[in-house]
């Protein structure tokens, strides 16, 4: 499909493609920082049968890249469904490149144990769709992603 996505706001979205208010839909994001590669992961339920989707946000240290942090929000949005015996979910991302891997089933070297518990799980739900959307749609997702990022940047390194 070929659209201007920078200029939907989540309600254009639900109106534009259809989001299926009866599926379970989880805005995921991932912040990330290059220099201590510590992130903050998020996910955002929204739409019916949510109530065990409570969604989530957490921060994790010696993280790859900012793309292995996105994979980790996708990973936990569809860990977090299938626990709950979800029977479907929609994952919206604003990572077009993560999106295309998942859609596509491709692979990456360096992800490819994080696509392959995605894969397993979602599999595993009678339906589970991955969605680009833009970074304008992802809001929610986005400001918890960094305050879990900022949380993880704020405290000392546990261990020693």
């Amino acid at each position: 499909m070929n659209f201007r996505k920078e200029r939907f706001s989540q309600k254009s979205f639900r109106r534009e493609r259809g989001w299926p208010r009866e599926r379970p839909v989880c805005f995921v994001d991932a912040a990330w920082d290059a220099t201590t590669r510590n992130c903050g992961i998020a996910g955002v339920f929204k739409g019916r049968e949510t109530a065990q989707l409570t969604g989530f946000k957490e921060p994790r240290r010696a993280v790859d890249s900012a793309l292995t942090a996105e994979a980790l929000a996708v990973r936990k949005a569809v860990m977090e469904a299938y626990t709950a015996n979800a029977e479907s979910l929609v994952v919206l991302s604003d990572s077009q490149l993560l999106i295309g891997l998942l859609q596509t089933k491709s692979s990456r070297k360096e992800l490819n144990n994080i696509l392959t518990d995605i894969h397993h799980f979602s599999s595993r739900l009678s339906a589970c769709s991955f969605i680009h959307i833009s970074r304008l749609c992802n809001v929610g997702a986005d400001l918890e992603a960094k305050s879990a990022l900022l949380s993880v940047n704020s405290s000392p390194p546990s261990g020693g």
